[in-house]
């Protein structure tokens, strides 16, 4: 079985890290945007919101904590998936072997599949804020109702870009 070298690292401190950066500059944006609307507003309709807002620094802070704790949210969403982290192509039974795991899981687990029982999907996902989106494939195993994703652009095949394109082509060999 062909496995990737960080298959057993924690995962979390990358997504901390992650978390961390769209978090803070998310609510920077958020404030920024909100002082520039509101002096120009103050300006244009002679009105005091923004004194408002620097006498208030704790309304001032959960406007700019709401939408960062969406972004962090939607991060969270995307990046909870089942990431492959070693593969094996057995040809002469038609199987291919599977191992995955979760970002916040270390364990591991296995799974075999018949070539013909599984359909493959590339996938994208959108750009939310300043996360970077991920790319890869999706194995989509309909008789377990397992969706298991092969990640191109992040950390977990980063230093095996000869196994990555391996599997990448095996895969669409057999398409």
């Amino acid at each position: 079985m062909i496995t990737s070298r960080t298959k057993n690292e924690n995962y979390l401190a990358y997504l901390f890290f992650e978390i961390l950066m769209v978090g803070v500059i998310t609510f920077i944006g958020t404030a920024l945007i909100v002082f520039y609307s509101t002096g120009r507003s103050d300006t244009r309709h002679d009105t005091r919101k923004l004194d408002y807002l620097f006498d208030n620094p704790f309304v001032f802070g959960i406007i700019c904590l709401i939408p960062a704790l969406i972004a962090v949210a939607f991060l969270l969403y995307f990046r909870n998936r089942n990431y492959i982290v070693g593969y094996r192509f057995d040809h002469q039974n038609k199987l291919l072997m599977l191992e995955y795991r979760g970002l916040r899981k270390k364990s591991l687990s296995t799974i075999e599949v018949g070539f013909d029982h599984f359909s493959i999907k590339p996938f994208t996902e959108r750009k939310i804020f300043a996360n970077q989106p991920l790319k890869g494939t999706s194995i989509m195993v309909a008789d377990k109702n397992l969706q298991l994703d092969f990640v191109t652009n992040n950390f977990i095949w980063e230093k095996q870009p000869r196994e990555r394109v391996a599997f990448l082509e095996e895969l669409g060999g057999m398409e």
